[in-house]
């Protein structure tokens, strides 16, 4: 007879998996309830068992979320995949109807994605299935693998060089990093520079930067893909926020290293000019990522499909050719 630290397997309450994937999912014990028809009082109860039967809290309140423990992240890899494998075996084969979805997809990415992307991939779904749901969520480098494994996200959208080996993934785009200054800037007075033009390499190195960083160094940044090429880059600022990014530029005397896509996006609004730089900062290879379990997934499949689609649509690979020599 099979058994867990001691506790008989064949004994365990199978509804109990449903909870727990519900609450990894969610990291809220009453959204959980809501998405598999559970009150809060009976996923609470749910949960306090499963405390018991594993010996471990599972999941600790942290605000207004609940954070799963390492353990809890352990024991939920398998839980998705044998979770999503079920789901797969008892789907009825029929056909694949977009418009009939009701559901929710999550997303993870930088804001450039949130800014550029998302909204054209929201009114196209509207359009196609306005039962499905789309939520965004600030990526945090390291987090990815787990937010994917776990369910509570259903893609990522990442750099190439940078996703976890673990995932799938799907090539989207290429970018390429430009300066952004604002037009008046005291760096440009005596140069007759418009936008498109490559910025003389005397001025880019007596520029202070603005950089994106996912926590204040080099992760996440332009300067991470560098390596040695940016040893003598000024970075006076950096931002968790392509856009702030650009506000800074706009506001000051700063030049901004931001995506070339997100510099001819803001340039009008913000009143900067868009340059080259005058050294090779390398081309980013974009791409989404997901969990492999979802590889067959019809619904997933579909999202994929979109999301490549509107990324043709908005030309993201023709903006990069525009600023490569």
């Amino acid at each position: 007879m099979a058994t867990i630290h001691g506790m008989n397997f064949n004994a365990l309450d199978l509804n109990l998996m449903r909870v727990f994937d519900a609450l990894l999912k969610e990291r809220s014990v009453t959204a959980a309830g809501q998405r598999i028809g559970l009150s809060q009082p009976a996923v609470s109860s749910a949960l306090a068992r499963l405390r018991t039967l594993l010996d471990d809290p599972l999941f600790l309140r942290h605000g207004r979320q609940m954070q799963p423990t390492a353990k809890a992240l352990q024991i939920g890899t398998y839980v998705q995949s044998a979770m999503a494998t079920l789901e797969q075996g008892l789907i009825p084969r029929l056909p694949f109807e977009p418009s009939a979805m009701n559901r929710r997809f999550r997303m993870l990415g930088a804001d450039f994605f949130s800014v550029l992307f998302m909204p054209s991939l929201s009114a196209r779904l509207a359009r196609i299935t306005p039962g499905v749901e789309l939520g965004f969520l600030d990526n945090a480098r390291g987090d990815t693998l787990e937010l994917l494994q776990s369910g509570f996200a259903d893609l990522a959208f990442e750099e190439e060089a940078y996703a976890p080996s673990d995932l799938s993934s799907q090539p989207l785009f290429r970018s390429v990093f430009v300066i952004a200054m604002r037009k008046g800037h005291p760096a440009l007075e005596r140069t007759s520079l418009s936008s498109g033009d490559t910025l003389p390499r005397d001025v880019f190195d007596a520029l202070s930067f603005s950089v994106y960083s996912q926590d204040g160094g080099e992760s996440g940044c332009v300067l991470e893909g560098m390596g040695r090429r940016g040893q003598n880059l000024r970075v006076s600022l950096t931002l968790p926020h392509f856009h702030a990014v650009a506000i800074a530029a706009h506001t000051g005397d700063i030049a901004a290293l931001i995506p070339c896509q997100f510099a001819e996006a803001v340039a009008a609004r913000l009143d900067l000019i868009v340059l080259k730089p005058p050294i090779d900062l390398g081309v980013q290879e974009i791409g989404m990522h997901w969990h492999p379990r979802l590889d067959s997934h019809p619904e997933h499949i579909w999202l994929r499909t979109q999301i490549a689609e509107v990324i043709a649509e908005l030309k993201f690979d023709q903006s990069c050719d525009r600023y490569r020599d």
